[in-house]
Parts: structure tokens; sequence; C-alpha cells
């Protein structure tokens, strides 16, 4: 007698798979440092934005709705990134929340 309980062992079996890192595969391990790299480095093409908006002391063409949706967004990658336990997605949207923060204050200061 098994209780309807036989299919949670063929979940654990299906789930405990994943793909070895670094991959063995040249491509693909290529692709993971791009990945990485543009994770990191994403955010930081915020910063000319930042500097205009903090040199000039003007934030005339911005959207407060558009730049605080995407704070909003990133909260959502954010606690993906804590459910899957996920470094990179912690990092990198952790990153984009506070360069696009910086931008919503330089909208309400300036505007």
């Amino acid at each position: 007698m098994h209780f309807g309980l036989h299919h949670l062992n063929i979940r654990k079996r299906i789930h405990s798979w994943h793909d070895p890192y670094p991959h063995p595969d040249k491509a693909i391990r290529a692709l993971d440092k791009i990945v990485v790299t543009g994770a990191l480095l994403g955010p930081l093409v915020n910063i000319p934005q930042l500097l205009q908006i903090y040199t000039t002391q003007n934030a005339g063409g911005l959207s407060l709705f558009t730049w605080s949706s995407y704070i909003f967004f990133n909260i959502i990658w954010l606690i993906y990134g804590v459910i899957h336990k996920s470094r990179l997605i912690l990092v990198c949207y952790s990153m984009w929340a506070v360069m696009n923060a910086i931008t919503v204050i330089g909208i309400l200061l300036f505007s």
C-alpha cells in the first residue's frame, strides 16, 4: 500500500538532476561567463543617466512612474533570487534596485 505518495519519490528524482558547473561544454562555459559579466556590468550603464540628473539638477524628461516600476520589478526578481538561492540574481538585481532608487530620488528632487 503506497497511500498515493509514490509520486513524491519520482518528483525527487526528477528535480535532483542539475547541469554540472562549470559546464563541460566550452560554448556553455563561455555563455556562463558572458552572463555573469553582463549581470555585474549591466546596472553600471545607468551611471551616465545619474550623472546627468545630478550634475544638471534636471530630471524633466524622466518618468517617475517608469523608474518606480523598475524598482518594483527588481524586488520581484530579488524575491525570486532568494527563493531559488541564486547569488547572481541577488547581486544583479540589488545593484539595479540601488541604481533605480537613486534615479527615483533624483527625479523627486529635481523635477
